[in-house]
C-alpha cells in the first residue's frame, strides 16, 4: 500500500502568487486531478476579523487566494469557499475578514447555514451515530481544508480534523462539545476525509488559542494527501505527540492514517528542523484574578465545554484589563460543587451549564450542554463590562443584512429556511456592539 504523502514548503511570507506556484507544486506532486472538478475549499475563519491581531487565529486571505488560484490554474471548474460563523448568521464571517472582494471571479462564496442539510450515518462511531451536514459538502467532487495550526483550550490542539467543525450548524455542533469533544471530532471525520490539505503554518498560534492564540512564526505550508498524516507532521512541528490529542489518536488506532512519522513519505523533511514546542493553553479557573471567585465541579466542568467557554472569555478581559483591574465576577460551573456561600452577589454571577442547573436562580443562567457561546459573551459583557472585539459593527452589519435579504427572497419562492442559528438577535447584537462603542468612546485603558 502506498505511503500518504505531506509536502513541507519553505514559505516565510504571505505572497499569494508564490503560494499559488507552490500550491501547484503540491497538487502535481500528490497527483491530484483537479480538472473539470467541482471544489469545495474549507477555510477557518473562527474569529472573523480584518485585524492583524487574528493572524495567528485564522486561515490568511492570501494563502487562501493563493491556494484557489492554483487550483483555478490546475483546471477546476468550480471553486467553492465554504465557512459558518459561530457569532451571526455563515454571511457575518465573509463580511467581517474582508473576503468576498477576493472571491470576486476566482470564486464563489458559500454560506454554510444557508446549505440544504443531509443527514449522515457515521460508520462505527465512538459517540455521535448520525450528522446534518451541508448536502454540497458531499456533493463537491474534492473536499480541500486550509486550517490554520493552532492551539486549541477546547480541543488541546486546531489541525486539519478540527477545522471540519465549522461544516455544522449551531444545534449540530454544540452536541457533546464538552468532555466527549475528541469523540465527535473524530466521527465527523469519518463523513469526507479532505482529499487535500493546505494548512497554514506561515504564522501559527500558541498559548491561549483558539482566540487568544499568539503568533509563531514557522514560516511553512504543511500540504499533503491524508488529514491525519498531516496533522502527524503538525504534531511534530509544534511538539505535540498525538497520544495527547484524543481525536488524532482515536482516527490513528481505527485505521484512518498513520501514528508515525517513519510511515509517511515527508517531502521536503530538512524542514522539521523549524519544529518547536508550542506554549500550551491554560484551561484552570481558579487563581487567575483577586476579582474572579469560580466554584466549579469535582468531576465534570468541561475544557471541551463550559470551563473552556468561561476560560476563553476571561482571558480577554485579564489581556485588556489585567488580573487587578478586571470588574468582580462569580462563576458557577460544572458538579458537584462542595459549596456556594450564601451571600453570593446574584447580580455579577454566571452559573452556566446544565450541570449547574440546580444553582439556577443564584445569578444568570446559561443553560446547555455545551451553551451557547455568544449567550454566555453577553452575559459576561453584562457583568464584567464591554468588551473590544476585533470585529467592525459595519461588517456585522452587513452579514445580517445580506443574510435576511437572502431569507426574504427564499421565502419569496414558496420555500422555509431554517432559523437562525448561530446569534442572539440582530437588535440584541446592535445594543450590545453600541454600548461597547459608547463604553470605549470614555475609555482607552491600556494593556
Amino acid at each position: 500500500m502506498t505511503s500518504p504523502k505531506v509536502i513541507l514548503k519553505d514559505q516565510k511570507d504571505y505572497n499569494a502568487d508564490e503560494i499559488a506556484e507552490k500550491t501547484r507544486d503540491i497538487i502535481q506532486s500528490l497527483g491530484l486531478d483537479v480538472k473539470g472538478k467541482t471544489v469545495l475549499v474549507k477555510p477557518s475563519f473562527v474569529y472573523p476579523s480584518k485585524s492583524e491581531t487574528v493572524i495567528p487565529v485564522i486561515t490568511n486571505l492570501r494563502l487562501l487566494a493563493g491556494a484557489l488560484t492554483a487550483l483555478r490554474d490546475m483546471g477546476a471548474k468550480k471553486l467553492l469557499v465554504g465557512e459558518s460563523s459561530v457569532a451571526g448568521p455563515s454571511r457575518v464571517s465573509f463580511h467581517s475578514v474582508g473576503v468576498l472582494p477576493l472571491l470576486k471571479g476566482l470564486a464563489k462564496p458559500v454560506f454554510l447555514d444557508e446549505q440544504e442539510e443531509v443527514e449522515v450515518e457515521v460508520p462505527n462511531p465512538f459517540v455521535q451515530k448520525k450528522f446534518k451536514v451541508p448536502k454540497i459538502w458531499l456533493d463537491a467532487d474534492l473536499y480541500v481544508s486550509v486550517p490554520k495550526i493552532k492551539t486549541n483550550m477546547f480541543a488541546e490542539a486546531t489541525l486539519t480534523i478540527k477545522n471540519n467543525m465549522g461544516m455544522l450548524r449551531q444545534q449540530e455542533r454544540l452536541m457533546h462539545h464538552d468532555y466527549r469533544l475528541h469523540k465527535k471530532l473524530a466521527d465527523l471525520y469519518k463523513i469526507r476525509p479532505p482529499d487535500l490539505v493546505v494548512a497554514d503554518c506561515v504564522v501559527a498560534g500558541e498559548g491561549q488559542g483558539p482566540m487568544m492564540a499568539e503568533p509563531v512564526e514557522l514560516g511553512l505550508l504543511v500540504a499533503g494527501n491524508n488529514a491525519i498524516a498531516v496533522d502527524r507532521v503538525a504534531c511534530h512541528l509544534t511538539g505535540f505527540e498525538p497520544k495527547e490529542i484524543e481525536h488524532l489518536k482515536l482516527l490513528i488506532a481505527a485505521g484512518y492514517g498513520p501514528g508515525t512519522l517513519d510511515e509517511i513519505e515527508i517531502e521536503g523533511k530538512e524542514l522539521l528542523s523549524r519544529a518547536r514546542k508550542f506554549r500550551r493553553p491554560d484551561v484552570s479557573l481558579q487563581g487567575l484574578s483577586p476579582k474572579l471567585r469560580v466554584f466549579q465541579g469535582r468531576e465534570y466542568s468541561c475544557p471541551g465545554g463550559c470551563a473552556g467557554l468561561v476560560r476563553g472569555a476571561v482571558d480577554a478581559y485579564l489581556d485588556r484589563f489585567g488580573p487587578e483591574n478586571i470588574r468582580p465576577m462569580n462563576v458557577i460551573v460544572g458538579k458537584p460543587i462542595a459549596s456556594v456561600p450564601d451571600d453570593l452577589d446574584p447580580k455579577i454571577t454566571l452559573v452556566i451549564g446544565d450541570c449547574a442547573k440546580p444553582y439556577k436562580d443564584r445569578g444568570a443562567f446559561v443553560g446547555g450542554c455545551c451553551p451557547v457561546p455568544l449567550f454566555v459573551g453577553l452575559v459576561m459583557r453584562q457583568i464584567m463590562g464591554p468588551l473590544n472585539a476585533e470585529m467592525k459593527v459595519v461588517d456585522v452589519w452587513n452579514g445580517y443584512m445580506d443574510h435576511h435579504w437572502w431569507r426574504l427572497k427564499t421565502m419569496l419562492t414558496g420555500a422555509m429556511p431554517k432559523p437562525i442559528e448561530n446569534h442572539a438577535g440582530v437588535i440584541r447584537a446592535l445594543k450590545d456592539f453600541i454600548l461597547q462603542a459608547r463604553f470605549y468612546g470614555k475609555m482607552n485603558p491600556t494593556r
